[in-house]
């Protein structure tokens, strides 16, 4: 585990902080119910159509389940996680890994990426650091991110790991586009007929 500056990344929030996937609702009406709560409850992942992560302290986000379910949320999972990620509530350990960024340097890359923070393309080196400080602090604009992806012409998708979510995420923003997902060594074959 890295320490920096004598504080350790979990260290920016550490108790008493909560995420949960809303099912079932629009992405706007989960902001606006989050902006009308106040400070302490936020979207931290926009995954698919009809699904969304909020993000914040944790009595509060047991509080406002019933006012999600009321504005018609089919279901709230709370997820088994440690921290209200991606959330303006992690602004300490934003700071901290910025301290961290500033002794590395970013070399220069030829192929454009997309960043969750804004689902934009990001060409220059001098974005990096502060996209992956933005990003500890901001929702990931996964839907988002792929459809720019999809209206720049990108045909292949690849997801690189145990299981198949991001797959299902993208099957739900665009049934047509093509998810390769790859667990193992002898998944590679899939990627022969691109």
């Amino acid at each position: 585990m890295v320490k920096q500056r004598g504080i350790y990344m979990e260290e920016a929030y550490p108790e008493g902080g909560a995420m949960a996937a809303v099912i079932g609702l629009d992405a706007s009406k989960a902001e606006a119910i989050c902006m009308s709560i106040g400070k302490d409850i936020f979207v931290a992942n926009y995954n698919c159509p009809g699904q969304i992560v909020i993000s914040g302290k944790k009595d509060v986000l047991v509080k406002v389940y019933s006012i999600f379910k009321n504005a018609c949320a089919k279901r709230i999972i709370p997820l088994n996680v440690s921290g209200p990620f991606h959330s303006p509530l992690l602004n300490k350990a934003s700071k901290q890994l910025g301290y961290i960024l500033n002794t590395m340097k970013v070399n220069p890359f030829f192929v454009p990426y997309v960043t969750n923070v804004s689902a934009k393309y990001v060409y220059s080196t001098e974005l990096v650091k502060p996209l992956l400080c933005s990003q500890v602090v901001s929702g990931v604009r996964w839907q988002q991110s792929i459809e720019n992806m999809i209206n720049h012409k990108i045909e292949y998708f690849i997801e690189i790991g145990p299981r198949r979510t991001l797959s299902g995420f993208n099957k739900q923003i665009n049934a047509t586009i093509k998810t390769i997902n790859i667990q193992n060594v002898d998944d590679l074959k899939k990627l022969e007929g691109i």
